[in-house]
This record gives C-alpha cells, sequence and structure tokens, in this order.
C-alpha cells in the first residue's frame, strides 16, 4: 500500500470514530431533553390535580400524592397518583408515575394490599367485614383443595398460615390475602 492510501484509511477511520461519538453526544442530549419534558409533564400534571390533605387516604382520594403501594404479586410500587386519562378507568384502576423507572402504570385497585401515603396508612378496604382478623386472633380457612388451613394475625401485627404456600414464599399466601381484603368468610 502506498503512503497515501494508509493515510485516507486513518483518516476514514478517525471520522468515523468522530461521528460515533457524535451520535453518541447527540443520543444523551435527547434522552436528557426528554427526560427533563417528562419532569416538567409530571410536575405540572401533579401540582394542576393536587387536592386538599383528608383525615383518611382511600384508593379513592390518592390524586397527587406519592405513595408506596404493596401489591398481591408481592411487589411494591412507589410513585405519584395522578388521574386516569381514561374515565372507564377511573373506578377500577390507579395511574401511577413510577418513580424507580420513571413510566406510567396503570395498576386495577384491586392488586392494591395495603399502602402508605408519608407516614399515614391507606384504607384498602373501607367496608367493615367481620372476616378480617384483629391482631391475635386466627380464623380457619378452606384450601382449593378442600383442605383447611390456619390464617393467624398475630399480637406483633405478622400474618401466618398453615399452608404448604406460605412456608415456600416469603410475602402473604393467597389465603392471608383473601382474610385481609375480607374476602373470606
Amino acid at each position: 500500500m502506498k503512503f497515501e492510501d494508509l493515510f485516507l484509511e486513518a483518516a476514514s477511520d478517525r471520522q468515523k470514530e468522530y461521528m460515533k461519538n457524535y451520535q453518541a453526544k447527540k443520543k444523551a442530549q435527547k434522552r436528557a431533553e426528554q427526560a427533563a419534558e417528562f419532569e416538567d409533564e409530571v410536575r405540572n400534571d401533579v401540582f394542576m390535580t393536587m387536592e386538599e390533605p383528608e383525615e383518611k387516604y382511600t384508593l379513592d382520594n390518592l390524586n397527587g400524592r406519592i405513595v408506596d403501594l404493596q401489591l398481591r404479586n408481592g411487589q411494591s410500587v412507589k410513585g405519584i397518583v395522578q388521574k386516569p386519562r381514561d374515565f372507564v378507568l377511573d373506578k377500577n384502576a390507579l395511574r401511577i408515575i413510577d418513580l424507580k423507572q420513571f413510566r406510567t402504570l396503570m395498576i386495577p385497585k384491586m392488586w392494591v394490599i395495603s399502602g402508605k401515603v408519608g407516614d399515614q396508612e391507606i384504607v384498602v378496604n373501607s367496608k367493615k367485614n367481620d372476616s378480617s382478623l384483629a391482631r391475635g386472633e386466627s380464623k380457619k380457612v378452606k384450601g382449593s383443595n378442600n383442605n383447611v388451613y390456619t390464617v393467624t394475625h398475630k399480637p406483633s401485627g405478622e400474618w401466618t398460615c398453615t399452608c404448604p404456600a406460605y412456608a415456600w414464599k416469603k410475602g402473604d399466601c393467597k389465603h392471608i390475602t383473601r382474610v385481609k381484603r375480607g374476602e373470606e368468610q
């Protein structure tokens, strides 16, 4: 190869590297602009829809609040609650902007087991039902194969069950979830 060919090839490699760096910088700049726009949109939506604080929070009066929710599948979600844009979902779901992943989630209200707004507990099931347990009480629950299990709400606040799933899972089994929600008779 001639010297001129080597020079042109080296220049071509430098140009490619320059273009690659330039494109990476442009992408990063665009992502930063999108993040800033998203943050402004969230801030505007939240502050425009905030309501006056009420005595007790329920799943229906959380609009504009930062919540920490525990879901049936054992996951927790921390985010800002917004009014759903679709009026059909207004009664059945929460529109939450996830603060960890910066994405919008639609969470059915029936998936929520418990939650907090700051230090204040959210009343998930506002209907007082005889089947929910006070601390220190136990209840017999029928399983899916007609086995009978005992769900206990210990004085410390911990929930336990005698079913095999509770022994294997780290969170609540379906029997505890049903008793907490007042669905088990």
